[in-house]
């Protein structure tokens, strides 16, 4: 017998209304109950504005040690409590039932979110123009679109904690018994230092600068050093193409300079060895995706296929968001670090975010600090480390004991890193091509 065809008729959507009210007659009949109630529902859950306003106000009462009541809450929240509660004639629950209750509503708003983003696949699949890949990126969407901003904490015993960390000294003791590295180079010896030899899987590192101070450059040395250490590195630039990305490695190598690939006068014996030198490295450059979706989905595509040990993203202001344009730029910006830290916690990769600071960095005295990054405080939030550029003129006397500028020196700020020392400064000094960066040792 043929199954029958479902359409979109057929599955009606969930209606949470029901629920949410009794949920918020559940709070007032069981005051003492709203610690774990905070701890399982969120503002999210609620798809009525006059409901959303009792609950925030239900959560301001408990968090300033207010008596909660339908006296108190009524006289706090006028009509609304008035018409979504009192008047449905709702019976107030258990305590125990009242927490049945409000993990009901949390899987209720789990399957509401689940048909908006199956909804939102199954148009971007029937698009006569979609690609493979924004369906993939649409898929991959799913997850994090059911999960929501606080998704469900899921409680592991000690003992699990401890084999998972004993795994991983195992493996961890192997792979240096092998001589090979445990942990991705920075590119920089100092930084290595501070990072206890490199970047972790799952860190979210910010590299932070105004504009035309070097994040691309010293992005790329930090890619190279990993390739050269056998990690394979997937860059993701919203700005520059691949090839510009491609001529300022093969300045890197000091075999070509920037005049002569522009002029043609460059040699063959030196542009070739500089071609071998970077062929063999494993880097992956994608300058085609540029919306948060589709460059999760990629990164998970990498690694799964063993092509990304580390992913380097220029940078977080170019990436598309929110393609309709309602969602301020802040929540835009938070809902993106969030995300991508979320990312690489999961692949268990490290993710180099680039991103600007604001106009304040370049009018203020002083070394970049962290409220001048650009957007949102999420950023600083998110992050594990948090790496500043500030760019320092210096001076040289030349032969006929003249004053000329001299080449600019890079102040590297750590300004906040999770594991170890922060406020550090790490000076470099580039090239004459801007293309690679060497340390400069303090006197």
């Amino acid at each position: 017998m043929k199954k029958a065809e479902l359409s979109l008729a057929d599955i009606p959507f969930p209606d949470t209304s029901t629920i949410e009210r009794q949920f918020l007659a559940d709070c007032v009949g069981n005051p003492d109950s709203m610690p774990e109630f905070t701890g399982i529902v969120d503002e999210s859950m609620f798809t009525n504005d006059g409901r959303l306003y009792i609950w925030r106000t239900l959560v301001w009462m408990f968090n300033n040690g207010q008596h909660i009541d339908m006296a108190s809450v009524v006289t706090c929240t006028g009509q609304y409590y008035m018409n979504e509660v009192v008047l449905q004639n709702i019976q107030l629950a258990t305590p125990i039932t009242a927490l049945q209750h409000a993990m009901y509503l949390r899987a209720s708003s789990v399957k509401r979110r689940a048909y908006h983003s199956a909804l939102n696949l199954i148009q971007s699949a029937t698009q006569p123009g979609t690609g493979e890949m924004d369906v993939l990126a649409s898929a991959q969407q799913i997850m994090s679109d059911i999960q929501g901003d606080r998704p469900i904490e899921v409680e592991t015993p000690m003992g699990s904690v401890l084999s998972s960390v004993d795994a991983e000294v195992k493996e961890n003791k192997a792979i240096n018994e092998s001589g090979k590295r445990t942990r991705i180079p920075t590119g920089f010896q100092t930084l290595d230092g501070l990072t206890y030899n490199g970047w972790a899987p799952g860190q979210l590192i910010i590299l932070a600068a105004r504009p035309s101070i070097g994040k691309t450059a010293i992005m790329l040395q930090m890619a190279k050093a990993a390739a050269k250490s056998g990690f394979p590195v997937t860059i993701f630039t919203l700005e520059m193409t691949k090839e510009e990305l491609g001529q300022r490695l093969l300045f890197s190598t000091g075999q070509v300079s920037p005049f002569e690939i522009a002029t043609g006068s460059v040699s063959d014996y030196g542009y070739k060895a500089a071609q071998d030198e970077l062929k063999r490295l494993p880097i992956y450059i994608n300058e085609e995706t540029r919306s948060l979706a589709g460059i999760i989905s990629r990164i998970t595509v990498a690694v799964a296929r063993g092509y990304c040990k580390v992913v380097f993203i220029d940078y977080l202001s170019l990436i598309t968001i929110d393609e309709s344009g309602y969602t301020p730029l802040n929540q835009q910006i938070a809902k993106a670090t969030r995300e991508l830290k979320n990312t690489a916690k999961r692949q268990k990769v490290p993710i180099v975010l680039l991103c600007q600071l604001n106009r304040d960095a370049a009018k203020d005295d002083g070394a970049p600090q962290l409220y001048h990054l650009r957007d949102s405080g999420s950023i600083e939030q998110d992050a594990d480390i948090v790496l500043m550029l500030e760019q320092i003129k210096t001076e040289v006397i030349d032969s006929n004991n003249v004053t000329r500028p001299g080449k600019p020196e890079i102040n590297i700020w750590v300004r906040k890193n999770r594991q170890f020392e922060k406020d550090v400064k790490v000076v470099v000094r580039p090239n004459d091509s801007y293309s690679a960066f060497y340390e400069v040792q303090p006197n």
